[in-house]
């Protein structure tokens, strides 16, 4: 004889129901991290609230099919999360490439002014070849400073956009390592961001 689900139960799981169907309707409509956590959270905690109580075979395979059934979410929020790291780390890099840009600049104007007259064409016409402009030592290292400042930015902003959507992995640690990254680190953390977000991506047949 089949133990029926005590009516909290029925009342509870058409409350999950409605709140997880409210989520999911803004997937896609750019709330897919914030929702998409909502479905979860929300399933998780009344599974892990009922699955040990209930006794019906039938319903406990039913909390059972519906966990394995958001697996699919799980694995794209992943990819998300990691997708999102690996833009930060790019972001981080730029700047750090900017800043490289700024002090080769001002070892280049150091260069210029104490060069010999008779080598100072040959290194303008070298700038101008590179830069595409004659030399000015002031709108040089301007030029090269506000690129650096730019490029900052866009890592601060990133960053923070970052720990909006994922406030409960970005720890201290993390973001020291990020202010910490060089041209090879960052390309070194971005191989293996790449290699995890194609193995999140694979299907459960494609990994056996």
């Amino acid at each position: 004889m089949k133990n029926t689900p005590p009516d909290e139960f029925i009342e509870e799981y058409w409350q999950m129901r409605e709140r997880m169907d409210w989520a999911r309707s803004a997937l896609g409509r750019g709330q897919d991290v914030a929702q998409g956590k909502l479905v979860l959270a929300g399933f998780e905690e009344f599974y892990q609230k009922w699955r040990p109580l209930i006794q019906d075979p039938d319903v406990r395979a039913g909390l059972d099919a519906g966990r394995e059934g958001l697996q699919a979410l799980r694995r794209h929020l992943e990819q998300v999360y990691l997708t999102h790291l690996h833009e930060v780390v790019e972001a981080r890099k730029d700047w750090w490439t900017a800043e490289q840009l700024l002090k080769m600049s001002i070892s280049f104007i150091n260069l210029m002014k104490h060069a010999p007259a008779q080598l100072r064409p040959d290194m303008e016409k070298i700038h101008r070849d590179y830069m595409k402009k004659d030399f000015d030592p002031v709108t040089h290292y301007q030029d090269a400073e506000a690129s650096a400042a730019e490029e900052e930015a866009k890592f601060r902003k990133a960053l923070v956009e970052f720990e909006i959507d994922w406030p409960e992995r970005v720890d201290a640690a993390m973001k020291v390592r990020l202010e910490q990254l060089d041209g090879n680190s960052a390309n070194a953390w971005q191989a293996v961001l790449a290699a995890q977000i194609a193995k999140v991506g694979e299907t459960p047949s494609e990994k056996a």
